[in-house]
Order: structure tokens, then C-alpha cells, then sequence
């Protein structure tokens, strides 16, 4: 629970504090709510926990907020995810990309009520003391940090 004490902490539109968690740790409440998350085969199975990370959508008030819970959804897990670490255990985000067939297919599990937007799915469980893990290369830097004052003067 201290991963979540440290997502509430995370920055939010107006401190409206629309992130909630859905933490599901029967074998058949994850087997059926990751059928319906397509990037966890293989692995998805040996998770201790799952959690589902959404926001409160009534919690966004103006009609130029209409991508605001994707951001704040977005800190939410984030802090989520560190808070997870800082526990010693793994997580894995597993992302939301899912077409409506799925969105409402989940929400028939009965956990995530309409005024809800997912935002992720995250796996958690003990780490190993030795496993391979996949590593992809980082941009460079000056790929993705610029300074267009000092850029423009030389």
C-alpha cells in the first residue's frame, strides 16, 4: 500500500486527485482481466498482483480538459511504478491501447466503473536475483533536449 500512499502524491489538474487503483491478487480475477491486455503473454501469468490504473473522468470539469486525465493518469502511475520499486518489488506497465470491444469487455468484470478511464495495467511480483531482461538503446540527448534560444543564436 505504500506504492499507492506515494501515487497520491503525484502532481494533478487543481489537486483533484482522480487516479484510483485496482489491485486484483486471485489467480482468476488476473487470468480473466489480462485476456483482455494483449502484451503480457509469456509473462503475464507469474505476476503476484495486477493492478489496473484508471482515472475518474467526472473529476474533470471543462471541456478543454478532455486529455487531462491521460496526463494526470500518466503522473499517477508513474509514482505508482517508482513506489513499487522503492518496495523491492518489480513492476511491469502494461499499456491500455485497447479498442472499445475490450475497454467495455474488462468493465464487465465489474471493477471499473463507466465514469473510469483506464490508463494501464501494471504486473507486480518478487524480483529474481538473476534474470535477463530486454534493453533498448536511448536516443541521444541532443535528440531529444533542446534549447531553441541557444540553438538560434549560433
Amino acid at each position: 500500500m505504500k506504492a499507492a500512499q506515494a501515487a497520491q502524491f503525484a502532481p494533478c489538474v487543481c489537486n483533484r486527485q482522480a487516479g484510483r487503483l485496482y489491485f486484483l491478487t486471485t489467480e482468476e480475477q488476473k487470468r480473466k482481466a489480462l485476456s483482455y491486455q494483449k502484451g503480457n503473454r509469456g509473462f503475464g501469468d507469474t505476476a503476484a498482483v495486477i493492478a489496473i490504473v484508471t482515472v475518474d473522468i467526472a473529476e474533470m470539469l471543462e471541456p478543454t480538459e478532455r486529455y487531462q486525465h491521460w496526463i494526470d493518469g500518466g503522473l499517477f502511475a508513474q509514482n505508482f511504478l517508482l513506489g513499487i520499486h522503492a518496495q523491492g518489488y518489480g513492476a511491469c506497465p502494461l499499456n491500455w491501447s485497447a479498442p472499445i470491444t475490450r475497454d467495455i469487455g474488462i468493465r464487465k468484470l465489474g471493477y471499473i466503473p463507466d465514469s473510469e478511464s483506464i490508463i494501464m495495467m501494471v504486473a507486480i511480483g518478487p524480483l529474481k536475483d538473476e534474470y535477463s531482461v530486454a534493453r533498448s538503446e536511448r536516443r541521444p540527448l541532443a535528440d531529444i533536449a533542446h534549447f531553441p534560444d541557444l540553438e538560434h543564436k549560433q
